[in-house]
């Protein structure tokens, strides 16, 4: 027998946590039970807010810092700028890009 339940549907809020923790699997039911300010079992929300305490990503501050004090600015002249467009090809026929002032050959092969 299989019976489906929507979780907007169930009002009280003990229920509510017991099919969140149901649907979750019993890792996720064992890891709110050791975190601290959990909640009773009718507190919903304390529950959510727990686990997402839990699973939000931590931020390594020592690394940001380093990254951050590494970086650098790459510096753009307008000569690298024209230098990119010369090396580029072209996307129909892979030549040179600007074709040295004629069409492309590949327009005319249809």
């Amino acid at each position: 027998m299989y019976l489906a339940v929507a979780p907007h549907d169930v009002k009280d809020t003990t229920h509510k946590r017991a099919l969140l923790l149901y649907s979750a699997g019993e890792e996720v039911a064992d890891i709110l039970e050791t975190l601290p300010d959990q909640g009773e079992a009718k507190d919903y929300d304390k529950g959510v807010t727990a686990l997402n305490a839990y699973f939000h990503p931590k931020v390594n501050k020592t690394y940001e810092v380093y990254i951050f004090r590494n970086a650098t600015s790459e510096v753009h002249t307008v000569k690298a700028t024209s230098q990119k467009v010369k090396n580029k090809q072209c996307y129909r026929c892979g030549e040179n890009y600007r074709h040295k002032g004629r069409p492309c050959p590949a327009l005319s092969e249809v």
